[in-house]
């Protein structure tokens, strides 16, 4: 017997910096992500192929925790790994899938999500939950990490045309950039004010997401990218990324996530914000989300 579990990765479009304080953050599922195929073993044992070190061992943590002693796994990334974009979150829900799907018991939506963030920490301790939910559940989604931990579906009025470009940052300058994140949020206090903003624009760019007001929403993610600037949460291969995206026509742009691994442009066009960004030497793909963005979404 085999089995496929699948589930799309994540774009975070607003508020990430402000959940680890009660705010709220803004994210969306992105048409590609992970896919896990499970088969039995003949042995009792849980084999892993297509990933290794961390990503290995939370994968034989999820099979313990669904009781399958005997599988054969093999991941498939359709998604660019590490880069912000959900890659640790989408595999830990591809493979609750294809173990629940291998074992003949599905899992309810509340254990999909609670299975995949206990594997998603082994791979990110901090994780605050959103990532396995937006895999997990699809569609845009607002969050609010709590206590307690709310999120609201996001009915679009219209699809969000983006463009999303790798900084190819390398992992020093990524820990200085999470580095500063974390201690933004560790001194929340001092940060109250610029927290506070930076969460008022996500909950307002759900509401412009909801009227399909993507002028408006597109004006929140320049203005976060100011804030991250001045703040030392942006870096130079961020900025020139977000230039060349605006100076393509994109309606706004921002770095996504807190790694500095990628950036976010809200586009009409897709065509011309990928030549800009090209141009200037980054990795960059379009994607298009809305409601009806598939939870599970094949590599």
């Amino acid at each position: 017997m085999s089995a496929l579990g699948s589930a799309p990765g994540k774009v975070l479009l607003l508020g990430e910096h402000a959940l680890g304080a009660g705010h709220a953050a803004l994210a969306a599922a992105l048409p590609l992500g992970v896919t896990v195929r499970a088969e039995r073993h003949a042995e009792a044992r849980i084999e892993v192929s297509g990933i290794s070190g961390l990503a290995e061992h939370a994968v034989q943590l999820l099979a313990v925790r669904l009781g399958v002693i005997s599988a054969r796994l093999e991941a498939d990334f359709a998604l660019p790994l590490g880069c912000g974009l959900g890659s640790a979150a989408a595999l830990c829900v591809a493979t609750c899938r294809a173990l629940a799907q291998l074992r003949g018991r599905p899992l309810s939506d509340a254990e999909l999500c609670e299975h995949a963030l206990a594997g998603e920490r082994v791979l990110r301790r901090a994780s605050t939950g959103i990532d396995s939910l937006t895999c997990a559940r699809g569609g845009v989604l607002r969050f609010h990490r709590g206590p307690p931990a709310r999120h609201f579906s996001i009915a679009t009025a219209r699809p969000l045309s983006l463009v999303i470009a790798l900084s190819g940052l390398g992992g020093d300058a990524r820990a200085r950039l999470s580095s500063a994140g974390d201690r933004m949020r560790t001194e929340a206090q001092a940060h109250a004010p610029l927290l506070k903003q930076l969460g008022d624009h996500a909950r307002e760019g759900a509401d412009d997401i909801a009227k399909g007001d993507l002028k408006s929403l597109g004006r929140r993610m320049d203005e976060t990218h100011a804030l991250l600037f001045h703040n030392g949460l942006s870096c130079p291969e961020l900025d020139a990324i977000i230039l060349a995206a605006r100076r393509g026509g994109a309606l706004g742009a921002k770095p996504t996530g807190t790694c500095g691994g990628s950036a976010v442009a809200l586009v009409d066009d897709p065509a011309p914000v990928l030549a800009a960004i090209r141009a200037q030497g980054f990795v960059a793909f379009a994607a298009e989300v809305s409601t009806a963005t598939p939870r599970e979404a094949c590599a």
